[in-house]
């Protein structure tokens, strides 16, 4: 269900740059934003060039577009699309931080879930009489995070319920307001992928999304005793959540490079995935 990852990574994203913008300026926000993000693409980004040189299929402005994370492409991989609609995210949160500081996340979170809900209730109705309002919209649906805003939100949603440690009104609204256009999301994506390549995948990518999601929401429930229960395993775990930031980033061309130069269909798969798995864990160190 390829489908529901990107959508559930913007949900943990949503709950963890909340969390990391508690306390900072909005000078110490953006410079650890950069140091998080930007050495894993410069490392990964170069070693999907390097594959596809090597292959004889070079692309420099891919590369040159992933280095600095250009908002429009274009990218070595199309993942990349994922990380500069973070960084639309990341600048709302800087310049939230810049007029009222983190209190002032409650009412970003609000604007994220007001818009982007709206969006595909509006983009629904349109639908309905065959008007296709957002291929007009460009770069301004990734700018104003029409698309994507509702996941944002929602991460932000059950931050604040962590913070308060239950379930305030305010915060239970948020989450159902943008719950609403998260799910609208999955299953117009889902429908899309389905049409596109003639799968009928039905409801199951949104099934397994909220899935994803429940069991986002029983770790922040229930945080504390999970932390307890795990103890020194906790780095092993740590070090595999951050092992998934550059794996994403480089599974899709050197994993297929690499499937496609070994003959057996399961020994490449396997090759591929310990080699991607070990320059994923390599970038992280």
């Amino acid at each position: 269900f390829p489908v529901t990852i990107v959508e559930v990574f913007f949900v943990v994203s949503g709950f963890v740059i909340a969390f990391s913008a508690q306390g900072k300026t909005p000078r110490e926000f953006v410079l650890g934003r950069i140091a998080r993000l930007y050495p894993g693409v410069w490392i990964c980004a170069s070693i999907s060039a390097a594959t596809l040189a090597i292959v004889g299929q070079p692309d420099l402005t891919g590369w040159l577009g992933s280095m600095v994370i250009s908002p429009v492409g274009p990218w070595i991989d199309g993942a990349y699309w994922t990380l500069a609609v973070e960084l639309w995210f990341y600048a709302m949160v800087a310049i939230t931080l810049a007029l009222g500081g983190a209190e002032r996340l409650p009412l970003l979170a609000w604007c994220l879930a007001g818009l982007s809900s709206g969006f595909w209730a509006l983009r629904l109705a349109l639908f309905a009489i065959d008007i296709h309002f957002d291929a007009y919209l460009g770069l301004w649906s990734d700018v104003l995070l029409l698309k994507f805003g509702c996941f944002f939100a929602l991460g932000m949603a059950l931050w604040l319920k962590s913070q308060a440690g239950k379930w305030a009104k305010s915060v239970t609204a948020l989450a159902a307001l943008s719950g609403i256009g998260c799910m609208v999301e999955v299953l117009v994506h889902t429908r899309s992928t389905m049409n596109e390549h003639g799968v009928n995948v039905t409801v199951w990518p949104l099934a397994v999304w909220l899935m994803a999601i429940g069991f986002v929401m029983f770790s922040v429930r229930f945080h504390n005793s999970l932390e307890k229960r795990i103890g020194k395993r906790g780095k092993i775990l740590r070090l595999a959540g951050l092992a998934t930031y550059p794996l994403y980033l480089l599974h899709t061309v050197v994993g297929r490079e690499i499937m496609l130069l070994v003959k057996s269909p399961w020994m490449s798969l396997a090759i591929a995935v310990f080699v991607v798995i070990l320059l994923a864990y390599r970038d992280w160190e």
